[in-house]
């Protein structure tokens, strides 16, 4: 059981940036934690929907990392 301390380096204490850097991190990982994926294949009969579909669609393709 001695060794066991020995494998386990005493944490630094984080900066203030670090901090706001891990809860901005935990609270972008809770607000993503209820996604579900954008169905493609899901159509309406409403012009509205569709309309707002294809503006959401479009807002989205202009976003550099989607793909």
């Amino acid at each position: 059981m001695a060794n066991s301390s020995k494998r386990f380096a005493k944490a630094t204490p984080l900066t203030a940036e670090e901090e706001k850097e891990k809860a901005r991190k935990l609270a972008k990982a809770v607000d993503l934690d209820n996604y579900e994926n954008f169905d493609v294949h899901t159509w309406s009969d409403y012009p509205e929907v569709n309309g707002a579909v294809t503006y959401l669609y479009d807002e989205l393709k202009k976003l550099p990392k989607f793909s």
